[in-house]
């Protein structure tokens, strides 16, 4: 008589990480278990999603997965999902689970990663006025940065005058690092709370109220994705491999990874400029940083290709307005600018003399309607800088009625890193 074997199949999980993990101990008792996907005739289909034989051993760590509608979820399970008052949106880890969306609404609180902020009723716009306000809370001590993608962000625009957001604001508290309140429109754009190590959480707040002289409220919607990031250090005082490629430097607001990339001030759009069009944001101070990518030296600045306007175009319109519109550069920008550290119009040196400049100087500041390094230039040019780390500070004042800075768009940067000529300065 063949011998009866009692196989027992183990569900355990912790809720402090979300992990679960599915493992059966059949190989204890004599059976074999000749893979880790069992044969398709091992396997039912419950809804779309796999119904686990005995001989199935499979993990869901909380990784990210892709949604049915685009978004952004995490790998569960589906009672996780349910704890998580989350929505089921596809499956996940070869069909075994559910790939979950966790999101919170106003007065709400955020406290696992991979959450979304929405606004009520999200896809559909928000009307209502008031004050929307959600908690970020720490999943785990170590989490020190949470980083901001706005997938979805629409709020009134700022004032025709000075540019300010008076009638819809986004504002963040309890940060270290100094957040600028913004409005308008913003998708694909993030930025990064430095919270540090403290008990005290992060919030985000936005504030809604009816524009002057408008009888219907403005059409508003944002989907915003939080990513907690840890501050995981090793024994020799080096970040884990986990924690250097989501961690930004100190003090930058938005961080940018790879060999290229754009970069845009916040509520830039390609518009015709006149005195209405004021995307252009005021009271911006923040820093954005480039990872500096191994084996490259510098970086190389140019101003987007502007599919509105007649060229020169109008990706780059910092004040000061000038007819004709040229570029300003050090003492020519007082007011609005941005800083590129010693920038330059030729690669690996300073600024070319046979361009109009002095060659045994940089630029630090820029601004006016053309982007260069060298002031009085009508037509874009290049900017180059071998200054590590790569960065650009981004500074406007509360003042923008007065004559030619009324109207200014703010800009959009196309960045390529370039290639190391010599083993100087490398990175590793």
């Amino acid at each position: 008589m063949k011998n009866l074997f009692l196989i027992v199949l183990f569900v355990f999980g912790t809720h402090a990480t979300g992990r679960f993990n599915l493992f059966d101990f059949s190989n204890f008792f004599g059976i074999n278990s000749p893979t880790t996907t069992p044969p398709s005739t091992n396997l039912k289909y419950v809804g779309g999603l796999k119904k686990l034989g005995l001989v199935n051993v499979v993990g869901f760590n909380n990784n990210e997965c892709l949604a049915k509608d685009g978004g952004r979820g995490k790998c569960t399970t589906a009672p996780m999902c349910k704890e998580l008052g989350g929505i089921p949106s596809g499956t996940c880890a070869d069909g075994y689970g559910i790939c979950c969306i966790v999101q919170r609404t106003c007065q709400g609180s955020i406290n696992t990663n991979s959450t979304y902020f929405v606004n009520p009723g999200y896809p559909n716009s928000f009307g209502s006025t008031g004050q929307c306000t959600v908690t970020l809370n720490r999943e785990r001590p170590n989490i020190c940065q949470i980083r901001l993608d706005f997938e979805v962000f629409s709020l009134a625009q700022p004032d025709v005058s000075e540019h300010r957001c008076v009638f819809d604001r986004f504002e963040v508290s309890g940060t270290v690092n100094q957040i600028p309140a913004i409005c308008g429109d913003n998708p694909g754009q993030h930025m990064y709370l430095h919270i540090g190590f403290g008990e005290k959480p992060a919030q985000i707040n936005i504030l809604t109220s009816q524009p002057l002289g408008l009888t219907f409220p403005p059409s508003r919607n944002w989907r915003i994705f939080t990513t907690q990031i840890p501050c995981d250090y090793t024994n020799a005082g080096l970040l884990t491999d986990k924690g250097a490629q989501l961690q930004a430097p100190p003090g930058c607001l938005q961080y940018y990874t790879g060999f290229s990339g754009r970069i845009k001030s916040f509520n830039f759009n390609f518009d015709t400029l006149s005195p209405t069009s004021s995307r252009q944001l005021s009271n911006q101070q923040y820093t954005i940083c480039v990872r500096q990518e191994s084996g490259y030296c510098g970086i190389r600045y140019r101003v987007c290709q502007d599919p509105v306007n007649a060229p020169p175009g109008l990706g780059f319109s910092l004040g000061p307005n000038t007819v004709p519109a040229v570029s300003a550069t050090d003492g020519g920008c007082v007011s609005d600018y941005i800083t590129i550290p010693c920038a330059s119009d030729t690669y690996g040196s300073p600024i070319n003399l046979n361009n109009g400049g002095n060659p045994s100087v940089c630029a630090q500041r820029l601004c006016g309607q053309i982007f260069s390094s060298v002031a009085g230039r009508a037509i874009p040019s290049d900017v180059y800088s071998t200054s590590s780390p790569f960065e650009i500070r981004y500074y406007t004042d509360n003042v923008e009625a007065s004559a030619g800075e009324q109207g200014n768009l703010g800009f959009c940067l196309n960045y390529k890193q370039q290639m190391c000529s010599s083993t100087s300065n490398q990175i590793p």
